[in-house]
């Protein structure tokens, strides 16, 4: 009788949990709208509650619920990590990014969820990639690939890869991954997509990168054509789809592409709307891209047209809002991760 009553107090114990369908359905609810408010609303509100979203996965995975529950929370913990990561990068922490990063892969395996893994792997080749670590960046992209298996982020991964190639001098194997890319693109299903925002691909935004892809290998009229079509495309998607932060990389693209054709109305042109970005929206890549814009016009040797004139005096008023100005989180607290069993 005792070891019934044993038996009992355990099945009470099982029975018993800190969690229920429609808290893990609000939590990966509520990291699906940070997702797609990401370069909309201002970012820093949107990382803190992102933060908060952690620390809420975190403390229910410290109780007791039940193991299908414990990989709900796993996942939404490695969702949340993994978008932090995204918006440490943005804002300039790159090493920061790395760390969330390496969590939300233990959750990940925890969760056995292939394409949060994907996602992680892309993010981390973003890290990588915005340090000029391109090989890095491409081992990541190119092992991302192995969990892509639903979703857009093969597309990602793939138009990365290629960029990522192209950048350390394997001209061949960024043609290969291009048309790799393409090829994903012709069979894209996005509504397979856990979470959206920036963890999730369009054909616009990876026209983006093969537009980068082929600026690298030394050919901007296809990187001419691959910019346009993109921005064609995202000025036809939804305001709630349409990737802003996307969106003006790939001008960025049109511009240089522009440049190095000649095409200085052309460029000045791709360039406004970029310049029309809110500061607490000029991350740390698209700053990297205006300045290398400057100093394509800097190295012209047409530097004394007037039109070349104006877009230096633009860029020069625009990077004086330089979003680090707006941003008083440190690399610490970017940083900071309490794990779930501290």
């Amino acid at each position: 009788m005792d070891a019934a009553d044993q038996s009992t107090n355990f099945l009470t114990w099982v029975e018993t949990s800190n969690v229920g369908e429609l808290t893990v359905e609000q939590l990966h609810s509520d990291i699906r709208r940070i997702a797609l408010s990401y370069l909309k609303a201002p970012t820093l509100p949107l990382f803190e509650r992102t933060r908060g979203l952690r620390d809420r996965a975190f403390s229910l995975l410290r109780g007791h619920q039940k193991p299908a529950h414990s990989r709900d929370l796993y996942s939404a913990a490695g969702w949340s990590l993994t978008i932090l990561a995204w918006m440490s990068t943005d804002l300039n922490h790159p090493h920061a990014a790395e760390e969330h990063l390496r969590t939300a892969w233990v959750c990940a395996e925890n969760a056995d969820q292939n394409n949060l893994r994907a996602w992680i792997r892309a993010t981390q080749h973003t890290a990588a990639f915005w340090q000029n670590d391109f090989v890095r960046a491409g081992n990541y992209a190119r092992d991302g690939l192995r969990y892509a298996t639903n979703g857009s982020a093969e597309l990602f991964l793939a138009s990365a890869w290629g960029m990522d190639m192209a950048r350390y001098g394997d001209r061949e194997g960024a043609q290969r991954a291009l048309v790799h890319a393409q090829h994903v693109a012709e069979r894209l299903h996005r509504d397979e997509d856990e979470v959206g925002g920036p963890l999730t691909c369009s054909v616009g935004r990876a026209g983006g990168l093969w537009s980068d892809t082929q600026l690298a290998l030394g050919e901007a009229g296809d990187a001419l054509s691959h910019a346009n079509e993109a921005i064609s495309i995202f000025e036809k998607t939804s305001s709630l789809l349409r990737n802003l932060g996307s969106e003006r990389m790939v001008r960025c693209q049109q511009v240089k592409a522009h440049l190095l054709l000649g095409e200085l109305d052309g460029a000045w042109e791709s360039l406004v709307p970029v310049l029309d970005t809110a500061p607490q929206h000029r991350v740390r890549p698209l700053m990297q891209r205006v300045s290398e814009i400057s100093q394509m016009v800097t190295s012209s040797h047409r530097e004394h047209a007037p039109i070349l004139t104006q877009i230096q005096d633009s860029i020069a008023d625009f990077t004086e809002a330089d979003y680090r100005d707006h941003q008083p989180l440190n690399d610490r607290s970017i940083g900071s991760i309490e794990s779930p069993d501290e």
